[in-house]
């Protein structure tokens, strides 16, 4: 299943979901929420049920392809710790294969895939552009996309700072999850 999900387009799987959800069985809305105009005349309740609902199916599409990349990343991974020898040793020892899993080989095997989580804020913000514009949302990749369109060098250079943003932020996260996964990086 990850395989599947890994090697679908964004904006094809969008469409899918756009037509599964929204059209054949109606759902979950399509498009951009209603405008703040109409959201003025509602309550903050139910301003926020209507703006989740259409946020479902933008989420549900950029989680679904993230989700099938690490875990795609993460079965390899597994698979390169289990035959080494610590793994070996811990189950020579007596202990669970459970608590081999979790302890030894789970810990071993999430050092690398940090580092994905760390690349994949920035991916968000460019795989976005055809979600958002199959969804009618207006965010960050079509605001560029437009900017690059219209000529407005500011605001692509903005654009591009805020990228470069995510990516330091998510490589500083990355580093602080290293941390926490791997007692040998701790300062002493």
């Amino acid at each position: 299943m990850a395989l599947f999900f890994y090697s679908l387009p964004d904006f094809w799987l969008a469409l899918v979901l756009l037509l599964a959800f929204a059209y054949w069985w109606p759902i979950l809305p399509a498009g951009y929420p209603v405008s703040m105009v109409m959201h003025q005349y509602m309550t903050s309740w139910p301003a926020l049920v209507d703006r989740l609902r259409h946020l479902v199916l933008p989420a549900l599409t950029l989680t679904l392809l993230t989700t099938a990349a690490v875990a795609r990343f993460q079965r390899q991974e597994l698979l390169d710790v289990l035959p080494l020898d610590f793994v070996r040793t811990a189950r020579a020892k007596g202990l669970d294969e459970r608590t081999v899993l979790r302890r030894h080989v789970l810990r071993n095997a999430l050092i690398p895939t940090i580092t994905l989580f760390g690349l994949a804020l920035p991916a968000l913000l460019g795989g976005s552009v055809f979600v958002e514009k199959i969804y009618s949302w207006q965010g960050m990749g079509w605001l560029v996309v437009s900017a690059i369109g219209m000529r407005d060098y500011p605001l692509v250079l903005a654009g591009v700072l805020v990228g470069t943003v995510m990516v330091v932020l998510g490589n500083l996260a990355a580093d602080l999850a290293y941390l926490a996964a791997d007692p040998r990086l701790r300062v002493r």
